[in-house]
């Protein structure tokens, strides 16, 4: 679903496509009503089997929001240095 927002919004951006709201909305909620009784009927259960497949997942996305924060301070930091103000 990421992807799909993320796609959509680079395409209005650069122009790539002219679509309006109406057309943006419509693709979001199909890909939704499609995808949600997939990941309702696989991942959503409190069983033991699924909590463990579940808990790495904490983890590794706090690690991601780590790396990726501070990947885009230091590279800001590092553009607003060169800015002679």
């Amino acid at each position: 679903m990421w992807f799909l927002a993320h796609g959509i919004a680079t395409m209005l951006v650069t122009s790539y496509f002219d679509l309006g709201m109406d057309a943006v909305s419509e693709m979001l909620t199909d890909a939704y009503v499609s995808l949600l009784p997939h990941y309702l009927n696989k991942q959503d259960h409190m069983e033991p089997a699924m909590l463990i497949r579940q808990i790495p997942i904490l983890p590794a996305g706090a690690a991601i929001y780590a790396l990726g924060t501070a990947a885009a301070y230091f590279i800001a930091a590092g553009r607003f240095e060169k800015v002679d103000l």
